[in-house]
């Protein structure tokens, strides 16, 4: 048995069968394109997050808190994954900033209408600064 056949046989999960998958399933996006806002007024880390569709990418555009006005991040293609091979619904995603001083990865998910940020910093700089994960919550305020 050589590693191609291993892989798809002994090495997946029950939800990654091959034969299970139907390839002519395409992702719903509808549950995280559009804008949304932290819940938390006072959070001090990303504010607002927009999702679009641009050529077939979803892009996030970010916001953060930066007293007394929000400091725009740029834009970052995501990830985007669903629950298993046969659902559609996008549920998840992965984006990364790179700011010079230090990268951002954002891991996310969508679930009944609420988006929840997992927000991973890490210093490049030498600055002695400790690396640090946070998490918000974030209600849509327009599709």
């Amino acid at each position: 048995m050589n590693i191609a056949e291993k892989t798809m046989i002994e090495y997946v999960n029950s939800k990654e069968k091959v034969e299970e998958a139907n390839k002519a399933l395409k992702p719903d996006l509808s549950p995280l394109l559009g804008k949304w806002k932290n819940t938390d007024k006072a959070s001090g880390n990303i504010v607002n997050v927009n999702f679009t569709l641009e050529k077939d990418s979803v892009i996030m555009h970010a916001w953060g808190d930066n007293q007394p006005e929000l400091c725009k991040w740029g834009d970052a293609a995501c990830a985007v994954f669903t629950s298993g091979i046969d659902t559609q619904i996008v549920e998840g995603l992965e984006a990364q900033y790179e700011f010079g001083f230090k990268s951002t990865k954002i891991c996310g998910n969508v679930k009944l209408g609420i988006l929840v940020l997992q927000v991973y910093n890490s210093f490049k700089d030498e600055s002695g600064r400790l690396d640090y994960f946070s998490r918000e919550f974030y209600h849509r305020v327009e599709n």
